[in-house]
């Protein structure tokens, strides 16, 4: 009885590990916990806790591949702004310091406006990403600078 007791127990403090993430929040700490326990690991491919880091970087694959865009959805920066503000639980009223206005965020999100270089060093900062990610490619092609 206390064996099985003590193994209840353990099981109650392990189990979330094993399952899926549900939302971000979840994701989160399976990525902070793959992390340590990679630390722990280290490159030692024969270590008695490797497959549990398995199970748990399969779990954030699957979730990520189910919930998050891929690269190809994210091509133009008008795409890219528009899943930076779901990420972050922004409203267009929340860009107006780096656009001027919300006529030229709704401008730039529907595709109407491109981006100024200005506009571009102030989505990077915002979003600490380089400004290669707020650049089209295409537009450089087009036109041969950034307006």
């Amino acid at each position: 009885m206390l064996e099985a007791k003590k193994t209840q127990q353990a099981l109650s403090i392990v189990a979330p590990w094993f399952k899926p993430p549900e939302n971000s929040t979840e994701l989160s700490q399976l990525i902070n916990l793959s992390i340590e326990l990679a630390d722990f690991i280290g490159d030692n491919t024969q270590h008695e806790y490797l497959p549990v880091l398995e199970i748990i970087e399969q779990h954030i694959a699957d979730y990520e591949n189910m919930h998050l865009p891929q690269l190809s959805e994210l091509s133009t920066p008008n795409k890219l702004v528009k899943f930076l503000m779901a990420e972050y639980n922004l409203k267009q009223k929340d860009l107006i310091n780096i656009f001027g206005n919300q006529g030229n965020v709704s401008k730039f999100l529907n595709g109407h406006r491109k981006l100024t270089l200005e506009q571009v060093t102030k989505l990077s900062k915002r979003f600490n990403l380089s400004a290669d990610a707020f650049i089209s490619w295409d537009d450089i092609n087009n036109s041969k600078s950034i307006h």
